[in-house]
């Protein structure tokens, strides 16, 4: 079965299997969801065996453009019970006016393609704007994959020749600026003191929308770009599974591996690991598989990171410490500065109970429509 975001709607009865994963995610998500501002919550938490929810991070609102996606997405498969229209309408009535960051108008676009909603040309010009400013040099290895993604998603949709020139130029300053040839990696934006730090947010983001661009339009250079990249990060896989954080783009090497995301884990690794097997690159498989294992206990922590009831997602495992960004920022400048790879903890490492709707919104985006991998989606493994 594919999942090709923007295929044809998928003729589904009522009585079409849903995994279990899925169940569970669509439900969480309901929790989570605020129907008076259109937004899905920032941050949860378990309190006395009920959610709690923050809606007060700016974040909210990127978390609930890829937590629509990914509903959307689902719906193409299965009949939850969302009204993915009423969704996007409430949500742009209240919040349209603050959808100004460039990775979030990308997003966005490619949400508002899929739905054939009228509001997709306002965000096709705002990516053209952003493009020719002045602001064009900062932007981040984040910013350039969503707005790839999204560009590549209305013209594959569109077949018009501007759409598809957009997204040629959005993968020409990728490919030319953003790339490290000997890696595959891509820098963390076009310019500044960090450019060699990158993340794997960021890593991901540009596979995914390279994988996108190239599948779109056939452009085997695109997918020869992605498949370097893919057996990149693959190597780069911990023992247990784990994904890394921050990343040499040069040398392909490890600079700290904390905080050990859940959501690398379970849904972002697989926006690229999924469509490199799809290329017929079998060495995803096993990363897929130790990847979501990682989730139910095969950790450094050996905890389970699913809670059956409530369902829930714990965040991450992250260094016991104050001033936790600054530090990591610290100790990835040493290790490029000495050329020595950040190194997994066996002490002072603890969980993060929370949970992020993004990460839910990506489950349904990744997993919808996906055959194979049973003991994951239908929670198999979970004791």
């Amino acid at each position: 079965m594919s999942n090709a975001p923007d295929a044809a709607p998928i003729e589904h009865t009522e009585e079409a299997h849903i995994p279990m994963l899925l169940q569970r995610c669509s439900g969480l998500l309901h929790a989570m969801y605020d129907s008076g501002s259109g937004l899905f919550s920032y941050s949860t938490r378990i309190a006395a065996g009920s959610y709690l929810n923050d809606f007060q991070h700016p974040l909210k609102l990127r978390y609930t453009i890829n937590t629509l996606l990914g509903i959307q997405q689902a719906l193409r498969f299965y009949p939850l019970d969302w009204k993915i229209d009423q969704l996007i309408a409430q949500f742009l009535q209240v919040n349209r006016a603050a959808i100004t960051n460039p990775a979030d108008c990308g997003l966005t676009l490619a949400l508002l393609a899929r739905a054939n909603h009228p509001g997709q040309q306002e965000f096709r010009s705002q990516l053209q704007k952003i493009l020719q400013s002045k602001n064009a040099k900062n932007l981040t290895a984040q910013d350039l994959g969503w707005m790839l993604f999204g560009c590549t998603t209305a013209a594959r949709i569109s077949q018009h020749q501007p759409d598809i020139a957009l997204a040629d130029e959005l993968y020409q300053i990728i490919r030319d600026r953003l790339v490290v040839p000997a890696t595959g990696l891509p820098c963390f934006s076009l310019s500044g003191a960090r450019r060699r730090c990158t993340s794997f947010g960021g890593v991901v983001y540009v596979l995914m929308s390279l994988a996108e661009y190239g599948n779109a339009f056939q452009h085997q250079p695109a997918l020869d770009l992605f498949r370097h990249a893919a057996a990149t990060v693959i190597g780069l896989q911990g023992p247990q599974g784990e994904w890394p954080w921050f990343i040499d783009a040069k040398r392909g090497v490890v600079l700290d591996w904390y905080q050990v995301y859940s959501v690398h884990q379970d849904s972002m690794a697989m926006l690229w690991l999924l469509p490199a097997l799809d290329l017929g690159m079998e060495q995803a498989r096993p990363a897929i598989e130790r990847s979501y294992r990682w989730l139910f206990g095969n950790n450094q922590l050996a905890a389970a990171m699913i809670e059956r009831e409530p369902f829930f997602i714990h965040r991450s495992h992250r260094r016991d410490e104050s001033l936790e960004r600054p530090r990591r920022l610290l100790r990835s400048g040493a290790a490029l500065l000495l050329g020595r790879p950040g190194q997994l903890r066996s002490a002072g490492i603890v969980l993060n109970p929370e949970c992020r709707s993004y990460q839910i919104g990506w489950i349904l985006y990744a997993w919808s429509g996906r055959n194979g991998f049973a003991e994951f989606t239908e929670l198999a493994l979970l004791q």
